[in-house]
């Protein structure tokens, strides 16, 4: 029994059982009992660190945000990691600080990094840029990235495996006899996205395929975004693919909407598949079939590769890959027969 698995049967944060169990102050006395009762009945035993009141291990997660339309428009899974390496921690006997950070505010949070004491950094790097990256490397702290691969620098890294995710997505569809498949593509170039288009450009052409110019749709990832921008596209649309492939769930789910009213069945016409499993991935209409991202194994990724670096600082760099799996809904179905080749 851990502190996750204690938090869940508790119905809170594994943050909220940490104070707990320090007897600190921030949760109230019906929380705290409930809690209570939750370790008791489960007989839980303090591992040895927790006994120990001294050099506690402060590792700093930044929050960082350059646009907001990917770290905000998916919250949910943002949130998730951060309740991952929140619990990690926990669990390895570290406090855990966060700072939200956007371009505004980089140089004051850099400042503010250089005048507190910790041990370690986690980024999350779905929107930064190399360039800021830099900026907090330049600490000289055991940093590891999580969200984004930095390829051009010598920093550890956790992210999806975002060419393979790609690439399995369009030998599913081709495996139901699609042969016409379009791309539903982000239009804020970071790195996971070019990653995906790599991955989905390469699968396409090992399976003598190519995407059609008009089968091809660049598009804000915001669900309003996408909706008027994909409704904007079709106009005058009579040729569609059988299948598209999404950079991510709210992409896909906001032009299935426009699809839809645009005439268009799902998935009757047109099969749609996308990433990360959002929560409302499972709420469209229909389901959306979708790639599930392991956020917290990403976690636990991320926290092991910091107490790795944190005690060998002079490793080489690892850059470490995650797979995602499969979650098939009744948005993509099967052809009776392949269209040709």
């Amino acid at each position: 029994m851990n502190v996750r698995e204690l938090a869940k049967l508790a119905g809170v944060s594994p943050a909220t059982v940490s104070l707990v169990l320090n007897d600190r102050k921030g949760v109230s006395q019906a929380v705290r009992d409930r809690v209570r009762t939750v370790i008791d009945a489960n007989k839980y035993q303090r591992p040895a660190w927790a006994n120990k009141q001294y050099n506690i291990q402060t590792v700093v997660f930044i929050r960082y945000s350059q646009h907001g339309m990917l770290v905000e428009e998916n919250a949910s899974i943002i949130a998730a990691m951060i309740e991952g390496i929140e619990a990690e921690c926990i669990e390895r006997g570290m406090h855990l600080g966060q700072f939200g950070c956007n371009n505004a505010n980089l140089s004051q949070i850099i400042e503010k990094l250089q005048n507190i004491k910790f041990e370690g950094l986690i980024l999350l790097g779905t929107e930064m840029s190399p360039e800021v990256c830099k900026a907090f490397l330049a600490l000289g702290l055991p940093t590891v990235v999580i969200d984004n691969a930095m390829h051009r620098l010598a920093v550890d890294t956790v992210v999806m495996a975002n060419e393979r995710i790609a690439q399995q997505a369009v030998e599913y569809l081709y495996e139901l006899g699609h042969r016409e498949i379009g791309y539903l593509q982000c239009n804020v170039e970071v790195s996971n996205f070019k990653e995906r288009e790599k991955g989905f450009l390469e699968a396409l052409q090992l399976k003598g395929l190519s995407l059609k110019p008009e089968h091809h749709f660049l598009l804000t990832p915001t669900l309003s975004g996408v909706s008027e921008e994909m409704s904007e596209a079709l106009e005058g649309h009579t040729q569609m693919p059988t299948a598209f492939f999404a950079d991510n769930d709210t992409i896909a789910l906001g032009a299935m909407k426009a699809i839809v009213e645009a005439g268009w069945k799902i998935p009757a016409d047109i099969s749609v598949i996308g990433v990360d499993d959002i929560v409302y991935a499972g709420m469209g209409n229909p389901p959306l079939t979708t790639m599930r991202i392991p956020r917290q194994f990403m976690a636990y990724c991320t926290v092991t590769r910091l107490l790795e670096r944190m005690n060998k600082p002079k490793t080489v760099p690892v850059h470490l890959e995650v797979d995602a799996e499969f979650v098939k809904r009744e948005s993509v179905i099967a052809l009776p027969k392949p269209r040709h080749k």
